[in-house]
């Protein structure tokens, strides 16, 4: 082969190489053209939103505020701590219940929630595995701790699926998972958390010395109880609720208003304990009325 052929040939093979690589360059520049343009979820959507926190302390936490709720001497039983995507529970083994649930509330866009689909299912974290099962026919409703609604809105489809597990939810008679405390439910998603961007709640139950019990052995509280938190220009404020079982069905939340110390004496916990001691004593020691 003559040198002249050689020349020719290497000429040819550069001039490929520099063509594709003209072009693998153009394909680079037009992929993110090309590329679909992510579009805003729709309304009802269950895709979570962000989870802003706008308060500036660092007693704020994703869950609760100013520390975990803790047993005091008085309380007789070991707590399990279970944590989901939208709230943390503490589980009483022997008691087969929720004894404190902790969540964190804040503004949304869209105050729709999506389609209600959940079923209850056991938690299997639990040695009780607590069934459904144990409900039927006991006149007793299966009340969430964590609301549904809420959570939904706030951390989306897989969060409020959580929500359905038995350890998430109390023996609540009709006259008060229906009315006082749905309505009280409603007010603090639709309301509290719009209105001040950002809520933390403490709820659970109060039982007799020896409370009846479902067949199961599912104890059935007498009351239930639930703190909301806010804090307003840097200091916390709590509204604190004990609301009865036999609660009449026309009856307000805001009859039943009380304090969190009273609360603390009903339960054997103690909540807030990473408030300095003068703080606490001021949020926890007072009576305050409705927001």
């Amino acid at each position: 082969m003559t040198k002249s052929r050689l020349a020719s040939i290497l000429l040819m093979t550069l001039s490929l190489v520099f063509i594709t690589g003209i072009i693998l360059l153009a394909v680079l520049l037009l992929l993110p053209l090309l590329a679909p343009r992510s579009q805003p979820p729709p309304p009802g959507s269950t895709v979570p939103p962000t989870q802003p926190f706008h308060s500036s302390t660092s007693l704020a936490g994703k869950f609760y505020y100013a520390g975990m709720p803790r047993t005091t001497a008085s309380y007789p039983h070991h707590i399990l701590v279970l944590t989901n995507i939208g709230y943390v529970v503490g589980y009483d083994e022997d008691r087969k219940d929720p004894v404190w649930t902790c969540f964190r509330l804040f503004k949304v866009n869209n105050l729709k929630p999506p389609k209600r689909t959940g079923n209850f299912k056991t938690d299997n974290r639990t040695q009780s595995r607590v069934s459904s099962s144990v409900y039927a026919h006991s006149g007793y409703d299966m009340g969430h701790n964590a609301p549904d609604k809420a959570i939904s809105l706030c951390y989306g489809a897989e969060a409020v699926s959580e929500t359905y597990l038995l350890s998430n939810v109390l023996p609540e008679t009709p006259g008060l998972n229906r009315h006082a405390w749905m309505l009280l439910e409603k007010k603090e998603i639709e309301q509290y958390a719009q209105r001040f961007e950002e809520t933390w709640t403490i709820t659970g139950p109060i039982f007799d010395a020896k409370p009846k019990t479902l067949s199961g052995g599912v104890q059935i509280p007498r009351a239930l109880y639930r703190i909301i938190v806010d804090e307003e220009n840097g200091k916390p404020r709590a509204l604190a609720f004990i609301i009865p079982q036999n609660v009449e069905s026309t009856a307000s939340a805001g009859a039943y208003l009380t304090s969190v110390r009273e609360i603390e004496r009903e339960t054997g916990l103690d909540f807030m304990s990473e408030l300095p001691d003068d703080e606490e004593s001021r949020v926890e020691g007072v009576t305050n009325g409705m927001w």
